[in-house]
């Protein structure tokens, strides 16, 4: 059986934003094209999203192993607690036992679940979630911590690659940090520790630094799918990640983006820190939007369930409204903002302004600032005017709150219209 991660060993903190991390995962089943069934169905930062178990036979299932790991992550319970709550649930369910066939749809295999399959599980989600916390929580101290230190565990039989970057220092922003930040393999409890730079001055210590021709990519074909995995040189040695984890845990989560936003707006903040956090913000938004687009183009339909975030509200009008300040946007809005009906009436925003959307949002806010509908909570974003053929027009991003179980704003739609429509049955926030 494998090692069991201890979480004293790992950090001894208290695992608040780690706990908030982890909850803020959407589960997601086996079926439809958004469906998780194989380990390589969802990958890397998506995980910062969705909370998945393979080979898992329902939505019911996976629901159930969330809510009792969140549960052992807040109350700090050891696998041997966590399997003792769920193993009952698992066996009533039939996803327990030797040459076990599970089906969801028209997926089936036989596979073996048992503490082994469990205690991976247990480990992967409980590391993953604490890294995660741990990356958000020094990515805000980064003006006093500017350098990370990579520590990995010695003694007794460690990976060779993890004990080559044992006490390697880089900056905190330096790209190596989105190749190897820990875990960075199954079963891997590496940790990384912050560093001033008065530990650097007084310490002899080496910061190394990366350039783009350290970076290479190796392809492998697992489980019928091509995975690609970026590894980074370090002296003389190629170093990989094991294949899918070439990835920062909580770098992409609304989580992140929301410390950073909540950061910002502190009032005894320096301008430079700001500028750096804004950046930050920024980058995290930017990329995992981009991303989000993508996966779900190559899937070409959508769950619905699936959301992330586009912008944050100036704080000003983010009171005014009490809402969260964040914007989303699901793969279900995203499908009907771009869907076919709308490219052939030419209502439709291009795909290439759509996928650049935060950006855009931040500008046309700016320009423009928020306005809300008279008769409903909605709120609408406007850009600025453009020639459009022979008329002016303008988009207009239509944000509610109305579904059900959702407390922010998320888009609805986004339509091309007339110029001289914004203002018409709506007011400035």
């Amino acid at each position: 059986m494998a090692d069991e991660f201890s979480v004293s060993v790992a950090f001894g903190k208290t695992p608040e934003e780690a706990v908030k991390y982890f909850e803020s995962k959407i589960p997601k089943g086996p079926n439809g094209p958004n469906g998780h069934w194989n380990w390589t169905d969802t990958m890397r930062n998506s995980h910062d999203m969705a909370f998945v178990v393979a080979k898992a036979t329902s939505l019911d299932l996976v629901k159930s192993v969330h809510a009792s790991l969140a549960n052992a992550l807040r109350e700090g319970k050891s696998y041997q607690s966590f399997a003792n709550d769920i193993i009952p649930e698992l066996q009533k369910r039939g996803w327990w036992g030797k040459g076990v066939t599970v089906k969801a749809g028209e997926k089936e295999a036989t596979i073996d679940i048992g503490h082994r399959r469990l205690m991976n599980i247990y480990n992967t989600n409980m590391h993953t979630a604490y890294a995660a916390g741990e990356y958000m929580a020094m990515k805000t101290e980064v003006e006093d911590y500017p350098y990370w230190q990579y520590v990995a565990l010695t003694g007794g039989n460690r990976r060779e690659e993890h004990q080559v970057l044992n006490g390697k220092v880089f900056r905190h922003d330096d790209p190596i940090w989105g190749v190897i930040y820990p875990p960075n393999g199954w079963g891997c409890q590496c940790t990384v520790e912050q560093l001033s730079q008065w530990d650097i001055d007084n310490s002899g210590i080496k910061v190394s630094q990366t350039s783009g021709g350290d970076f290479e990519t190796r392809k492998t074909i697992i489980q019928g799918r091509h995975i690609e995995t970026t590894g980074v040189r370090v002296g003389n040695k190629m170093m990989y990640a094991q294949d899918g984890w070439d990835y920062s845990p909580g770098e992409y989560s609304v989580q992140y983006q929301s410390m950073l936003y909540n950061k910002i707006n502190e009032s005894f903040i320096s301008d430079s820190a700001k500028k750096e956090l804004q950046r930050q913000l920024d980058n995290s938004i930017n990329k995992s939007f981009s991303k989000f687009v993508k996966d779900n183009l190559v899937a070409g339909v959508s769950t619905g369930r699936d959301a992330i975030s586009v912008a944050m509200m100036p704080s000003r009008i983010a009171g005014k409204l009490n809402s969260p300040p964040i914007l989303t946007v699901s793969s279900e809005s995203m499908v009907h903002s771009l869907r076919e009906k709308k490219q052939m009436k030419d209502k439709a925003i291009p795909l290439s302004e759509f996928i650049t959307l935060p950006t855009n949002i931040n500008e046309w806010i700016a320009k423009n600032g928020i306005r809300q509908e008279n008769r409903t909570d909605d709120i609408l974003i406007y850009s600025e005017s453009f020639k459009d053929g022979e008329k002016i027009s303008r988009y207009k991003a239509v944000f509610t709150r109305r579904f059900k179980g959702i407390d922010h704003y998320t888009l609805i739609s986004i339509t091309k219209v007339g110029a001289d429509s914004m203002g018409n049955g709506s007011h400035e926030v």
